[in-house]
């Protein structure tokens, strides 16, 4: 698996049939970008502009059982992702499996999945290379009564958390709601984030950390049919 296949998946589920992005019961698809502003890709010292936009389709935002699958993808610009001192790759995606994507009552599995380049694993001034991955208890794959909760964490090999010029490591962590672990018809919040470790927010020549955050909205995280609406957050870190 490498970066650049991850980059394209986003795009394939949004637009893909499964997902019904236009389609009247449900939240059915939605993306979250951001970036720098066009003339800004390829320069070292900042992100000035980038946009996030996230939603259901026009008139859906009400109805629905469910939020059958969505994508978050951040990177840096088509051509640097071999550079060693911005954020080379990474992509994350979150999603039920394939053909149940209509069902309103489970999110089944879902992938997350971080790292450079295949050739930069072992540069140390970037992201040196892991993978994660993260799904429901074998058997339960196809079954609608629990996404039961799970975390994972990605980073790079020790040693290297203090290199300032690019994300040297970030978590991405998802699970449904506390006490609903066992509930079968919902997974009702969770988050992604991603930035460099502590210490080195300021360093470096880019953009080196930003969140991306979704869920339900406040009251609705305990209702076991939907997720209506939900945000999307995208920026530096704060300095």
């Amino acid at each position: 698996m490498t970066a650049l296949i991850n980059i394209h998946s986003p795009e394939e589920i949004v637009s893909s049939a499964e997902t019904s992005a236009f389609a009247g019961d449900a939240v059915e698809a939605f993306t979250s970008w951001s970036g720098p502003t066009t003339g800004d890709l390829f320069s070292g010292g900042s992100v000035e502009a980038y946009t996030s936009w996230s939603g259901p389709a026009t008139g859906t935002r009400e109805t629905g059982d469910s939020v059958e699958a969505f994508t978050s993808w951040s990177g840096p610009a088509t051509g640097d992702v071999d550079r060693g001192d911005n954020v080379e790759a990474f992509t994350s995606w979150s999603g039920p499996a394939t053909g149940d994507a209509q069902r309103g009552d489970n999110v089944q599995a879902f992938t997350s999945w971080s790292g450079p380049t295949a050739g930069d694993r072992d540069a140390g001034d970037n992201v040196e290379a892991f993978t994660s991955w993260s799904g429901p208890a074998t058997g339960d794959a196809q079954r609608g009564d629990n996404v039961q909760a799970f975390t994972s964490w990605s980073g790079p090999t020790a040693g290297d958390r203090d290199a300032g010029d690019n994300v040297e490591a970030f978590t991405s962590w998802s699970g449904p709601a506390t006490g609903d672990a066992q509930r079968g018809d919902n997974v009702q919040a969770f988050t992604s984030w991603s930035g460099p470790t502590a210490g080195d927010r300021d360093a470096g020549d880019n953009v080196e950390a930003f969140t991306s955050w979704s869920g339900p909205v406040t009251g609705d995280t305990e209702t076991g049919d939907s997720v209506q609406a939900f945000t999307s957050w995208s920026g530096p870190a704060r300095a």
